[in-house]
């Protein structure tokens, strides 16, 4: 039975490990023999612009403070 295609989408704030998710899966995928490509894509809305850039303001730290 041939196998369909999928598409898997990591979606969140920035910071919150989507590219390591998606770096993660790929390599999975591979170790099983499944044919993947991880492809960057970031949407950017016009309108939420404003308060994008407040949020990484307010709640991005500019170092880590666990360490």
């Amino acid at each position: 039975m041939k196998r369909k295609n999928l598409f898997i989408c990591f979606t969140g704030i920035d910071g919150s490990g989507k590219s390591t998710l998606a770096n993660m899966t790929v390599e999975m995928l591979a170790r099983e023999g499944i044919s993947c490509e991880y492809v960057y894509c970031r949407f950017t809305h016009f309108l939420s612009k404003p308060f994008s850039e407040a949020g990484r303001k307010l709640f991005l730290a500019k170092e880590n403070m666990f360490l």
